[in-house]
């Protein structure tokens, strides 16, 4: 959804940047910078929406947009960054790899005196704008979905298989408890966690992982992820293998498209929608409030609920209403 033309866009400005900028210390001013910078720690489904909708919402207030992807890798973020700081941004907006991992990138922000948003994954550096919405009450809706079917079908118990993006960060951990001690404390005698694997947000390694389990696990009956991109994934491994929703239950988070497009079909179960295009617009709206001036490093706001919804088959029109 983010257009050709930023990578191009970004190109260009840091060769000028890199040539006129000092060697050591503080940046310069950024007195009446109209760019808007972002570190992406993957172009995942989830994140290249997102930035489409960012993207869209800087541009329309008259802001430059400047985008890297991480590829999910700490170092490359830190590097990404401070290729970054060189085009002097008002802001830089980062969606972190790593809970502390990170923190040296938006400490070299600090230093360079550019104003950070920690955007979606939480780290443990606090001199920054936290938009963090809980991960924690996200998966609880994946959660609840789990403890409709068992409610629905009394005399079976969940085998489930959960699928990580990445551990070491705040909010993944957050999307497994939200699931897990969510679902634990409603059905704890129904409930066996057969099989667990970080995925990396990798559709391949997702499919690599659910073809290994259903030669381990036959009985296998619930599979979890912690994007859609993977739960599709999952999905297609399940096709593949002749197996309907009726034998194993798929649920995942984000309710991209793709996510929709399988409920219609009746190949996932749900998903936990989340409105890119208003979080892109709660972004901006703080970039903004910093941009001329306003102090809120320290603070940690959430979108809440308003944004989010479970969505299954029969609720997919309702909910994309109320995003027009």
């Amino acid at each position: 959804m983010f257009s050709r033309k930023t990578a191009v866009v970004f190109a260009v400005m840091l060769t000028a940047a890199a040539a006129a900028a000092p060697c050591g210390g503080r940046t310069d001013s950024r007195a009446g910078s109209k760019t808007v910078a972002l570190s992406l720690n993957a172009l995942d489904e989830y994140q290249t929406e997102w930035f489409g909708y960012v993207e869209a919402e800087a541009k329309a207030r008259g802001y430059q947009v400047v985008m890297t992807n991480a590829e999910g890798k700490v170092d490359k973020q830190i590097s990404d960054v401070e290729s970054l700081i060189q085009l002097k941004p008002a802001i830089i907006i980062i969606r972190a790899t790593d809970s502390d991992g990170a923190v040296p990138a938006f400490e070299a922000c600090d230093e360079a005196g550019i104003p950070t948003i920690d955007s979606g994954f939480g780290t443990t550096h606090q001199n920054t704008l936290k938009l963090l919405q809980s991960q924690y009450n996200l998966c609880a809706l994946q959660a609840q979905y789990c403890i409709d079917w068992l409610k629905a079908n009394p005399g079976k118990t969940l085998k489930a298989g959960y699928v990580w993006g990445v551990q070491g960060v705040s909010s993944t951990v957050d999307r497994y408890n939200g699931w897990k001690e969510t679902l634990l404390k409603a059905y704890p005698d129904r409930v066996e966690i057969l099989a667990e694997k970080v995925c990396n947000w990798s559709a391949m390694e997702t499919m690599a992982a659910v073809e290994d389990w259903l030669q381990a696990f036959p009985e296998m009956n619930c599979i979890v992820a912690m994007s859609d991109e993977m739960a599709v994934a999952a999905a297609n491994v399940l096709q593949a293998a002749r197996k309907t929703l009726n034998d194993c239950i798929v649920v995942g988070i984000d309710g991209s498209p793709n996510a929709q497009q399988y409920l219609r079909e009746d190949t996932m179960s749900a998903t936990v929608y989340t409105s890119k295009k208003a979080e892109a617009k709660f972004t901006m709206d703080y970039a903004e409030r910093i941009m001329r001036g306003e102090k809120l490093a320290g603070q940690t706001i959430d979108p809440g609920q308003a944004v989010s919804a479970l969505m299954i088959k029969d609720n997919i029109q309702q909910i994309l209403s109320m995003d027009r």
